[in-house]
């Protein structure tokens, strides 16, 4: 038996300072000095401190039954001083079935099952409790265009005068920190002298008082308010794969699959809350509804001759589609599901080859379904950047039948600059809607170890040189080719299938060397 008890103290103060500017100077040299207007603008500075004691307790008995107990208290500053102390424990429990019942069947030789169950709290986000103040603006709009009250937006600070507004965004006094109470059950295998492992386990997720920014009536004076508006739950299985199907001498292959597939349910709302918005500006958004996967797609559609009950949207549909007498498709006269942002399932492939020194190692990144927003297809299709539009100046019959005559549409169309825009525009959403599954080349390595009687000579033990690869290679359905990116910076799960000019992500080479002395 073994026991630990500790605390700790975390700390945050975060500030962040932005400048943007136009009209360049200097070409190429990009100094916010260096342009003819500028614009510094920064957020409220935050402060964060959390208090926690902790404490762990590992027994095992006959070396085949081992329990773990945790449990956590933390007093976080950003929650209500009257109720701000959070407490989570966890235990876990692991039976090494072969060595309990002195039970060794040829070819296995290890069995484990393994029972857990843990709780996690979360606190709230900086100054979530009250309403803050904004720097003012005298007509609301973006970019100094002239606004429908007849004027060029303003803002503050102006002509040395400062002003500030109190924010749309209510404060709440009465949060409640956010739990997650995780049940696992899993198998551990290992075959053949330790050659094949195999690892096995089903969990169930459940998410309590999600912190969320719901809308709010206007009439009150403030459009949205932070609340614990969310009971979500997640439950899934995951099975990871190991081996040596090859061992030659000098040579080994050593390789594994993992493969994971989750399902994930909003439970409910917030009293009067139908759905929150995830990401997005206006539509289409990803949301997420009462009873419905976490992140639904919510935008206008085109009209089927859908059979209820069955579903008709963007990803199952089960009517065909509705054609007006010009030939084009017919939108929704209401905002609908167009699919899920969750994909089917997730998993990946390891591999090395080793031969004497040598070594190469890869892995390949795989998601299968799910769908995502690609925003940028509205302004690209638009101005023909998108590759959407490669087959421009070309005729097209979309298939579906007259929402008139009921019989097949026989329309030609032609791509030119008035056609993408009715096909891809601002209320045509589901056109924006695209594949999120990709197959990726994550990562490969080669490496060669030093051989040991020039290293001992200059004092090492040992030493490798490596060369990295990173996001080598993709293969995907998305039309921007990867679907990978996060514009919301990690906010929410739902940030990632929203995109909008978002950095694409970076293909990278490391060259290193590791040693040890």
């Amino acid at each position: 038996v073994s026991a630990l008890v500790g605390g700790n103290l975390y700390m945050q103060d975060a500030s962040f300072v932005q400048g943007t500017g136009s009209t360049i100077v200097i070409p190429n040299f990009f100094n916010i000095g260096n342009f003819a207007t500028q614009t510094v603008s920064a957020n409220l500075p935050t402060k964060r401190r959390i208090v926690g004691t902790y404490g762990q307790m590992t027994a095992d008995y006959g070396d085949w039954a081992f329990l773990n107990l945790t449990g956590r208290n933390d007093w976080s500053s950003t929650l209500p001083t009257n109720d701000n102390s959070y407490f989570y424990p966890s235990a876990s429990l692991g039976l090494v079935l072969t060595d309990a019942f002195k039970w060794h069947p040829k070819g296995v030789d290890y069995v484990k099952v393994r029972l857990s169950k843990a709780k996690v709290g979360n606190d709230a986000p900086p100054y979530a409790l009250s309403t803050r103040y904004v720097t003012g603006t005298l007509a609301k709009g973006a970019n100094n265009d002239i606004q429908q009250f007849g004027g060029p937006a303003l803002t503050f600070p102006f002509r040395g005068l400062t002003a500030y507004t109190q924010s749309t965004q209510l404060g709440n006094p009465t949060l409640r920190p956010e739990s997650t109470v995780e049940d696992e059950i899993g198998l551990e295998l290992r075959f053949l002298g330790g050659r094949a492992r195999a690892d096995v386990s089903a969990y169930r997720k459940s998410s309590y008082d999600q912190i969320f920014s719901v809308p709010s009536s206007a009439v009150s004076g403030y459009t949205s308010i932070t609340r614990n508006a969310g009971d979500l739950r997640n439950k899934g299985i995951e099975v990871t794969l190991r081996g040596r199907p090859v061992q030659v001498g000098s040579f080994s292959w050593d390789v594994g699959v993992n493969w994971g597939k989750n399902r994930s349910q909003v439970l409910s709302l917030a009293p009067g809350v139908s759905s929150i918005s995830l990401a997005g500006y206006s539509w289409p958004q990803i949301r997420i509804m009462e009873g419905q996967p976490y992140g639904v797609i919510w935008g206008y559609g085109w009209k089927r001759n859908c059979v209820e009950p069955n579903p008709c949207h963007a990803t199952s549909p089960s009517g065909t589609m509705l054609i007006g007498n010009d030939g084009y498709p017919i939108r929704t006269d209401e905002l609908r599901n167009l699919g899920s942002v969750m994909p089917d399932w997730t998993g990946s492939l390891t591999t090395e080859l080793r031969f004497k020194a040598l070594s190469l190692t890869a892995l390949l990144d795989g998601r299968k379904g799910g769908r995502l927003i690609n925003f940028e297809t509205q302004y690209e299709t638009n101005n023909g950047r998108s590759i959407l539009t490669n087959d421009r100046y070309t005729y097209v019959t979309h298939e579906g039948i007259n929402v008139n005559t009921g019989q097949a549409n026989g329309v030609r169309l032609f791509k030119d600059q008035d056609y993408f825009p009715l096909m891809y525009g601002f209320d045509r959403h589901e056109n924006q809607i695209e594949p999120a599954g990709f197959l990726k080349l994550r990562e490969v390595t080669v490496s060669m170890r030093v051989p040991k009687r020039f290293m001992q000579r200059l004092g090492f033990d040992d030493a490798t040189v490596f060369v990295t690869g990173r996001n080598l290679a993709v293969r995907s359905d998305f039309s921007l080719g990867d679907p990978e990116g996060d514009v919301y910076g990690g906010q929410n799960a739902g940030g990632q299938y929203f995109r909008q000019f978002n950095e694409p992500q970076t293909r990278s080479w490391l060259t290193g060397f590791r040693t040890s002395f």
